[in-house]
């Protein structure tokens, strides 16, 4: 889906690949900006352990009345 060169992907430090390629990907379908932004907060959070800035909230439903 990209077209990334390969061989240079391989000389990369392990995790550097995978930043590419979610950027990237982020940017093709929503654009350079929304791939920054996906790559940043995704630092933040996993790499920084800070939380996300939305979390989806699911109330649960109860059928034993």
């Amino acid at each position: 889906m990209t077209d990334i060169d390969l061989a240079s992907v391989r000389k990369m430090h392990r995790r550097a690949p995978k930043v590419l390629l979610g950027k990237t990907l982020v940017a093709q379908f929503h654009g350079e900006a929304a791939g920054e932004a996906a790559a940043k907060e995704f630092d933040r959070v996993f790499s920084k352990k800070e939380a996300p800035d939305t979390v989806p909230e699911h109330k649960s439903v109860s059928f034993a009345d």
